[in-house]
């Protein structure tokens, strides 16, 4: 079985750069519109938000489809709406759209 971790060959210097600043990123607005919204604390918010940076590090440095869980996704809807701070996330970080696609099944 292949494993699904990213190694230090597959990633050039520059890629674990592009990691760091995808997992560092956070957007407060969006953090506590999420714990509002879903009823949680804060601190559970943010870890909430943090698997959405995994989810995009994932999907970024792993071929395949990828589908979030249902929590990273509802975080993924809210950052969506707060449209101006997620399309600076994506220019700047991403380094272009992160687009978010419905599933079919």
């Amino acid at each position: 079985m292949a494993s699904l971790a990213i190694t230090r060959q597959e990633v050039s210097p520059l890629g674990f750069e592009k990691i760091d600043a995808i997992l560092a990123f956070r957007e407060p607005a969006v953090i506590q519109r999420f714990a509002l919204d879903q009823h949680v604390s804060y601190e559970e918010a943010d870890a909430v938000f943090l698997g959405l940076m995994q989810f995009f590090v994932a999907s970024s440095f792993m071929s395949g489809y990828k589908t979030p869980s249902m929590a990273i996704d509802d975080m993924w809807h809210t950052f969506v709406l707060h449209m101006r701070e997620y399309e600076r996330f994506c220019f700047e970080i991403m380094n272009g759209t992160v687009y978010h696609s419905p599933g079919t099944d």
